[in-house]
């Protein structure tokens, strides 16, 4: 996708937002201390709950853009704007 990323899924404790699992950076630059331009929350199939909906947009106010999935779906939200900006659903279950 152009860029890297880091696993920080394991770095739990912080406010409401800022526990999101994976950040992501441009290709060039390197991945430190400095805010990612984007990241990603990942959920348990179907754990697109109320709660993570409701952290939503304040994860897209402090990445700008995130990747919000249950591994099922894939939803984007792009430039800190609340509305979804694209999304697929990648399972599809029969009943």
């Amino acid at each position: 996708m152009g860029c890297k990323c880091a696993d920080v899924s394991g770095e739990r404790g912080g406010e409401t937002g800022e526990n999101i699992d994976i950040k992501l950076w441009h290709i060039d630059e390197e991945i430190n201390d400095i805010e990612p331009f984007g990241a990603i929350e990942v959920k348990k199939i179907g754990g697109i709950d109320e709660r993570a909906k409701k952290n939503l947009p304040i994860e897209i106010k402090r990445y700008g853009n995130v990747i919000l999935t249950d591994n099922k779906i894939l939803q984007f939200y792009q430039n800190g704007d609340a509305k979804m900006y694209n999304g697929f659903q990648l399972i599809i279950q029969n009943k």
